[in-house]
Parts: structure tokens; C-alpha cells; sequence
């Protein structure tokens, strides 16, 4: 599996070739899932929905809040701890994995005024953002609060013991 990482300015990229195989594209989702686990440690988790549908993933983690976002509805769901239970659901998720499910990352609690990153702008960003696009085959954390250098030896460990394991 050809896994590529990017670092840029403010956020790290990871991603797969869009045409890989079932098994690779599991794989990767496994790497994301640990990645996850990875970055959620010790911090509140905040997940933001676009476009919400009946069977969204928020709803089914218990407390939430509908919002808006210019015209488009979103769910917001805080998570003081994520149960690795949950990190599965997701890193799994059919939203997440097209870039319709954000999380942000926070020590503490708090609100949001500006929700134009739930959209994809990302200019005045100034949380730590999880997403992906092209249906899970890139990976984006924006602003991560560890350097930028021990998420990418962080990625490399996932994936080699991923690599090995199977």
C-alpha cells in the first residue's frame, strides 16, 4: 500500500491512491482509526455534522445541538473522552469519510461563533481540525497541538506495525 504524508504551513496530509484496492482502503481506515486515538488523547472532542441525515453518527452518541451554518443545518456533538468504541465509529463513519463529519480538538470547553470550517474553509481556522476528503482517502489535521515532526514518526510507527500485521 502507497501511503504519501505532506507536511504544509498548518496542517499535516495523509492519503492513499484513489484507486486502491478494498483491502488497502480498510487498511488505511484501520491507520486512520489509530491516528485518531493518537490525537483525541487527554482532549475534548468536539464533532460537527453538515447536512445531518436521520442515521447520522450524532445521534447516536447521546447529547447534541442543531446549528447553522450560512444556510446548511449542522449537528455538533462534545465528547469529553472518546471511547475507543467510538473513535471506531468514527473513523468508520460514512460522514467522516467524505468530509461531511469535522472534529475539532480542544482542552477545555467551549463555543463557536465562526462554523465556516464545517464547510471546508479553512482560511481563518485557528482550532485543531480533523477531516477527510475524496471519500477517506486523505486524511487533513490542521493545526495540530503536537509538532509536526512527531505526527509524522507518529503515522510512520501506525503504519509500519500496520504493514507488518498483515
Amino acid at each position: 500500500m502507497k501511503i504519501e504524508i505532506k507536511k504544509e504551513a498548518n496542517y499535516i496530509k495523509g492519503c492513499i491512491p484513489t484507486q486502491s484496492g478494498v483491502d488497502d482502503v480498510n487498511k488505511w481506515i484501520e491507520i486512520i482509526q489509530e491516528v485518531l486515538k493518537y490525537s483525541f488523547d487527554g482532549l475534548r472532542v468536539y464533532l460537527f455534522t453538515l447536512t445531518p441525515q436521520k442515521y447520522s453518527l450524532g445521534y447516536e452518541l447521546g447529547s447534541f445541538v442543531e446549528s447553522k451554518a450560512g444556510k446548511e443545518k449542522v449537528l455538533i456533538n462534545s465528547l469529553e473522552r472518546c471511547s475507543d468504541n467510538q473513535i471506531y465509529e468514527i473513523a468508520n463513519s460514512e460522514e467522516f469519510l467524505r468530509g461531511l463529519l469535522k472534529i475539532v480538538l480542544s482542552r477545555s470547553q467551549k463555543s463557536f461563533g465562526d462554523l465556516s470550517f464545517v464547510d471546508g474553509d479553512y482560511s481563518n481556522l485557528k482550532d485543531e481540525l480533523i477531516t477527510c476528503e475524496d471519500d477517506g482517502y486523505s486524511f487533513y489535521w490542521f493545526n495540530p497541538h503536537l509538532s509536526k515532526e512527531d505526527i509524522e514518526r507518529t503515522f510512520e510507527k501506525i503504519i509500519s506495525l500496520h504493514m507488518i500485521s498483515n
